[in-house]
């Protein structure tokens, strides 16, 4: 199987995903991308082995983890088990399918998914807590001009 037959295989599955499926489906395109890792297109083709079952397969592992009422797995972890899933001979690169498609733009959204496409900068990054304004116990003295008096 070539990797454009993979991927139309993994677009025809993702239309019919859940969300944790469109994932893996768009780590998967993005494993295929450009012709890539063309020796493992052919383990994409064995009809028991769908994006659906694979989003099975790790929520499985989630719950296993579970600690309370919520499990986490990172995105190594979640790339790890896509690759054991369908046998490849290396994990996705879940950030490259995460920005997939971001290389041009202009476009509104990806002619595939028609979804926007997701980019991930440290810009992104929000602080989940507000810092507290520390009071100013100087009186509004440069540090410098301080005694122990000031402090007592």
């Amino acid at each position: 199987m070539s990797t454009e037959k993979a991927i139309e295989k993994l677009n025809k599955e993702a239309a019919k995903a859940n969300s944790l499926g469109k994932v893996v489906a768009e780590a998967m395109r993005s494993y295929f991308k450009d012709g890539a890792h063309g020796a493992d297109a052919g383990k994409v083709e064995d009809e028991k082995k769908t994006v659906g079952a694979c989003a099975s397969h790790i929520r499985d592992l989630a719950r296993r983890k579970v600690d309370g009422d919520m499990a986490v797995m990172t995105d190594a972890e979640v790339a790890e088990a896509i690759k054991g899933y369908y046998g490849l001979s290396e994990r996705p690169d879940m950030r490259a399918a995460m920005i997939s498609n971001g290389e041009k733009p202009d476009e509104k959204t990806d002619g595939e998914t028609g979804r926007k496409p997701m980019r991930y900068t440290p810009k992104d990054e929000v602080s989940l807590f507000q810092e507290e304004k520390k009071e100013d116990i100087s009186g509004g003295k440069s540090i410098a001009s301080l005694s122990l008096d000031d402090f007592f």
